[in-house]
């Protein structure tokens, strides 16, 4: 289990109805539509079959310590979304940051227990786009 990241909804089932379940599926295609069609600065979004699925790549802001530098992010939305909040995690080779494991798991409130339905994928990667850029310095969490 992705440390700080996952949902907990593992083995979870969804008891809802088919409809709510085309709602969420509905509610996730549109916020997609929406990253894509008016990206955040420095971010853009990439899906490569499934919609559940996203790849989120970060450049570093102008005048941060990451300036320029790109991540990798990768969201997978459970299917209880948006009750339960995706799974998000970096890519390798991950930022050095003390919110950020070697592993590429992001250690957040808003990814666990702070987690609100109204939030959304691109939110998120704002979110953590705006942790990276309020960084002093380049520095590991102590694992």
């Amino acid at each position: 289990q992705r440390q700080g990241t996952k949902s907990g909804a593992k083995g979870n089932r969804d008891s809802s109805s088919p409809s709510s379940g085309l709602v969420k599926h509905n509610r996730l295609q549109k916020e997609m539509q929406e990253f894509i069609s008016s990206p955040p600065d420095n971010c853009k979004l990439k899906i490569n079959g499934n919609i559940r699925n996203w790849e989120v790549t970060l450049t570093g802001v102008k005048g941060t310590v990451y300036e320029g530098e790109v991540y990798k992010l990768k969201m997978v939305f459970p299917k209880d979304y948006p009750a339960k909040p995706p799974s998000v995690y970096f890519l390798k080779p991950c930022p050095k940051h003390v919110h950020v494991y070697t592993n590429g798991d992001i250690c957040l409130n808003f990814l666990g227990r702070d987690w609100r339905p109204t939030m959304t994928g691109q939110m998120l990667a704002v979110s953590i786009l705006s942790m990276l850029s309020s960084a002093k310095e380049k520095r590991m969490p102590q694992e």
